[in-house]
């Protein structure tokens, strides 16, 4: 088996920001979106890309981000 780098993102939101119930769905074919409580946030994530950089400062970019975002949204009765 072939281990490969690879990066995930998150990100943090108010909880009175978004009304959901804790979830984990199939995003896509090659990732899972999920949504947990943490404090008085939520947890959004997560992509898995290929990483190709440097293994010590993995960073996401806005196509990380918008592709994230796009489908959290998908999920809410208010994006």
């Amino acid at each position: 088996m072939m281990v490969r780098p690879a990066k995930g993102i998150h990100i943090v939101v108010a909880k009175d920001r978004i009304r959901i119930e804790v979830r984990a769905d199939p995003a896509d074919e090659k990732s899972v979106l999920f949504v947990l409580p943490w404090g008085e946030h939520w947890i959004i994530g997560t992509t898995d890309t290929d990483w190709a950089f440097d293994l010590d400062h993995p960073a996401a970019n806005s196509a990380d981000i918008e592709y994230l975002l796009d489908q959290v949204n998908g999920v809410l009765d208010r994006p």
